[in-house]
């Protein structure tokens, strides 16, 4: 779910060496198609500890892939692996290992220059006094960024843009936006980001933490404008980019993470996302006086103390006067028409109050525009409104 789809994308080779393949190479749907598919057979805590590596005992290493010699070491010798090398390519990779979902995991010598075919050539001692000290000053540069943003360890990833040569992504939570952006091919390549799909709000700026070039690096600060929530970001030859939003000073305020769950019922949700997600507060609002009795029972049942239960109607939310007092605001509202019931299972029918699950046919999102009112005013700058929704209206609710 890595090493694979980032060696095809940055250098068209496979990971033994074994095979070229120009088709791949630049191919950014193929990229995205890949690791897609293949991140979604894990759970997202696998993927948060996955070890990304770039090279193996049992690959060529990442290095030697990028002079594109198809071979192993018997049949061309120890010396092709060092020829024609691009380290330009290497440092694209890095950027990629130490800013994607997992746990990068260095592969010895790597970060020292290190080449050699697939098994056994991998396996080549340490070049004490012979290092690439540019490179071990990079990689140390790297995983200094890694782990200066804790976003790179746990936060959400999204693509913002593909093209041939050419990926970006954001990396982001309520509290960090990252956006981080290749270009491996040749000249200047000027392209436009939606930045604001992470959270970046309009008028903020993202200051460049590290770029790279055929040149070499540079972790010389340089901010960029976001304009109407989008970015313009010109990228040279064979380079990668690491941005960071810049929050203003007025915007900054504690770090608390305040959540709503509307139609908390059990308070499941509530419960989860305040065990789940640290420095979080969460309120659960419902108005069946016996779902709160339950959701207060699981409340001290799971010890749970960042997480309170209010009653509070979701049809009168537009009475509150609540203005940027939400980063979060969940709801699993009551969704299913009158007209679904007869196709439903029984033991749904049997167990489930229908105060929490019915509306009127002629009335589907009356919730959802409720509540989505009352989030256009309640949540802060950046937040977000996550809903369940029944899938007969997904068009309608979008």
């Amino acid at each position: 779910a890595f090493m694979e789809p980032v060696t095809w994308f940055l250098t068209g080779m496979e990971k033994h060496s074994d095979e070229a393949r120009e088709d791949l190479r630049g191919n950014a749907d193929a990229f995205v198609n890949a690791i897609r598919h293949h991140m979604s057979n894990m759970m997202t805590p696998s993927l948060q500890v996955s070890m990304n590596e770039l090279s193996n005992h049992d690959h060529s290493r990442f290095l030697t892939r990028t002079n594109h010699r198809v071979g192993r070491v018997q049949e061309l010798g120890a010396e092709a692996a060092n020829e024609n090398v691009n380290v330009a390519v290497m440092r694209e990779a890095v950027v990629m290992q130490m800013t994607w979902p997992g746990a990068p995991t260095v592969y010895y010598g790597d970060e020292a220059g290190v080449c050699g075919f697939t098994d056994p050539d991998n396996r080549r001692t340490y070049p004490w006094g012979h290092e690439d000290q540019e490179l071990i000053a990079f990689h140390r540069e790297m995983i200094r960024i890694h782990k200066k943003y804790p976003v790179l360890s746990h936060g959400s990833l999204k693509f913002l843009y593909g093209e041939h040569n050419v990926i970006a992504y954001g990396r982001f939570d309520m509290k960090e936006r990252v956006i981080v952006a290749f270009h491996n091919g040749q000249g200047d390549k000027t392209f436009m980001l939606p930045v604001w799909q992470v959270g970046v709000c309009p008028g903020h700026s993202l200051k460049r933490v590290m770029l790279t070039g055929d040149w070499g690096y540079t972790t010389e600060p340089q901010e960029y404008q976001v304009e109407g929530g989008e970015l313009t970001l010109t990228l040279p030859t064979t380079s990668a980019i690491v941005l960071v939003e810049v929050v203003p000073e007025g915007e900054k305020e504690e770090n608390t993470i305040r959540i709503l769950d509307i139609c908390t019922g059990s308070g499941c949700i509530a419960i989860t996302l305040g065990l789940d997600i640290g420095g979080s507060e969460v309120t659960g609002w419902d108005i069946s006086e016996n779902a709160l009795k339950i959701a207060q029972g699981n409340i001290a049942l799971l010890d749970a103390g960042n997480v309170k239960i209010e009653y509070q109607d979701a049809l009168k939310l537009a009475e509150t006067s609540d203005t940027g007092r939400w980063n979060i605001i969940v709801s699993n509202p009551l969704y299913i028409c009158e007209k679904e019931k007869a196709d439903m299972e029984k033991n749904v029918l049997e167990h489930e109050p229908g105060i929490a699950l019915f509306v009127p046919d002629e009335e589907p999102l009356k919730f959802y525009r409720a509540i989505a009112e009352y989030a256009s005013s309640a949540l802060k700058s950046g937040g977000a409104l996550y809903f369940e929704i029944n899938p007969i209206y997904e068009k309608e609710t979008r």
